[in-house]
């Protein structure tokens, strides 16, 4: 603004002479005909250039805002975290129904309520997080074998595991602040994960924007096992995300889930039937 005003002000004086000495020597109505015309013309183009600069900064504003975002650096400065990659929180309950174990808080839709059990977030990766990242660091053939673990696993115990991926917030959540956690607990409800004939349906939720791992469990297998054998699984994932293995880091967790299930929930034969789907879930 500073600038506008320093260069359209002389421009604006300068006409106002011109005019005054046309109208000295061409005559009264002249003169006053080119100050108009010079003072309209010099007073819409300076405004138009004020409109234009505002549009600037909006799109300038918008632009940091996304590109911050898939970068992990937003949210209330959660871009710092303890090296041991967890937080901890209370209970939260909403409505009749079913509860679940996930991080950082409680299901607040579907009539479910919830346990905090672990939250991983370790320093956010300095690269871009989009799409293509979630492509470059789950390819197919990663997909497929996470998905086939899951089926592995499965044929050894009566429970339902999920994996759900997601490389950033999208504009509704973000403008809505909404955590990770709750993210977590509202993909938990939209795959279903709930609707298990025993309440044992278990989700793993990463969004690698903040290098976020949920587990929300439902129920049924949450009431068996306990916030630090939850955690213990998350640690485990951990480990292997922060050495750049995903793949390896969600199969691991996956592994550790199904033997809880198993214990809890041993295989029967009579009653092998497929509640969720197996294939891994890349929300866009």
């Amino acid at each position: 603004m500073h600038t506008l005003l320093n260069n359209f002000i002389p421009i604006l004086i300068g006409l106002i002479v011109l005019g005054r000495m046309l109208q000295a020597v061409l005559g009264r109505i002249v003169g006053a005909a080119v100050t108009s015309i010079g003072v309209g013309f010099i007073g819409w183009l300076f405004f138009s250039s004020i409109v234009i600069a505002i549009l600037i900064a909006i799109v300038v504003f918008f632009m940091s805002l996304f590109q911050s975002a898939a970068s992990g650096i937003y949210r209330n400065g959660r871009n710092s975290w303890p090296d041991n990659g967890f937080r901890s929180g209370g209970f939260g309950s909403g409505g009749s129904g079913g509860s679940f174990s996930g991080g950082r808080g409680g299901f607040g839709g579907g009539g479910a309520s919830g346990e905090v059990v672990n939250e991983y977030c370790p320093h956010p990766s300095p690269f871009l997080t989009d799409q293509l990242a979630l492509r470059r660091i789950f390819p197919a053939a990663s997909l497929t074998a996470i998905e086939q673990a899951i089926q592995q696993s499965e044929m050894n115990h009566g429970g339902q595991i999920c994996f759900a991926v997601e490389a950033a917030l999208n504009t509704t959540p973000l403008f809505k602040n909404q955590t990770a956690r709750e993210r977590a607990v509202e993909v938990f409800s939209q795959l279903h994960i709930w609707d298990t004939e025993h309440n044992n349906g278990v989700l793993i939720y990463l969004l690698l924007a903040d290098r976020d791992v949920e587990i929300i469990a439902d129920r049924g297998i949450h009431a068996k096992v306990s916030n630090e054998e939850w955690e213990a699984i998350c640690r485990t994932m951990e480990s292997a995300f922060r050495q750049q293995q995903f793949e390896a880091g969600i199969i691991k967790g996956i592994k550790a889930i199904g033997g809880h299930l198993r214990k809890y929930f041993p295989f029967d034969s009579n009653n092998n039937k497929n509640e969720l789907a197996d294939k891994p879930v890349v929300l866009e």
